[in-house]
This record gives C-alpha cells, sequence and structure tokens, in this order.
C-alpha cells in the first residue's frame, strides 16, 4: 500500500545554546539544513536573529541564538526533524508549525484599524 506523502510549507524557530562559538554555531545549522534537504526537503529561508534575552530561563540559559528557517517537506520529514531537535544538545528549545498555504500572512495596514474618531461619531448625540 504505497501512499504518496503531502509535501507541506512549515517554519522552524529555534533556540540554539548560546555557548557555542561560530565554528559550532555553523555546523549545528548545517545539521538542521541538512536534515531538511537530505530528505528531498527544501529551505526557502534562512534568517539568523542572533543571540536575545530569554523571558525566562530555559535549561539554566538566560540568553539564546534565535534562527528561523523555512521549509518545504513530507510530513514524515518534519517529524523526525522535530524528534531529531529534540534530541539535539545544541537546540535550547524549538518549534515547527505548518503554514497553510491558501492564507496571505499579511499585517493589517493603519487604514485598516477604526481610528478614535470613527467611534466618536457613532456615538449618540447627547441632545434631546
Amino acid at each position: 500500500m504505497g501512499g504518496c506523502l503531502k509535501v507541506q510549507t512549515y517554519e522552524l524557530v529555534a533556540i540554539l545554546d548560546p555557548r557555542m562559538d561560530a565554528d559550532q554555531t555553523a555546523a549545528a545549522l548545517a545539521k538542521i539544513d541538512g536534515a531538511v534537504t537530505n530528505g528531498d526537503g527544501q529551505l526557502l529561508a534562512n534568517e539568523e536573529w542572533g543571540i536575545r534575552r530569554l523571558s525566562y530561563p530555559i535549561k539554566q540559559f538566560r540568553e539564546g541564538n534565535y534562527i528561523l528557517r523555512k521549509m518545504r517537506v513530507e510530513s514524515s520529514e518534519a517529524v523526525n526533524l522535530n524528534e531529531s531537535l529534540r534530541l539535539s544538545e545544541e537546540v535550547i528549545r524549538h518549534l515547527i508549525i505548518k503554514i497553510d498555504n491558501d492564507v496571505d500572512v499579511e499585517a493589517p495596514s493603519k487604514a485598516d484599524a477604526p481610528s478614535k474618531s470613527d467611534n466618536d461619531a457613532e456615538a449618540p448625540s447627547s441632545e434631546g
């Protein structure tokens, strides 16, 4: 019973150990990227946000090196990547989410937001 798995778009946000030097960080990123591309996946975007302070300690760390990867992989590969990251000592925390291709994610413009004057215009007058 061979089935065709659907290729989906995912985003991965990971927090890496901030104590790693540039070479160790590059090796960890290559390992993550390799896990995506070795399974016939495709990397769509790579961003490194750098070291940032955490809102609360995670595994006794107060800072973490944030990265973002956007990718297209089969769902089974996303599960494998999730498990690999969970077991990785370099990764403090991670989250993989599926992006719905039918939804255009765009911040609302200020023109779409109701202004205070709009609210005032709708208020009933007190004349009577």
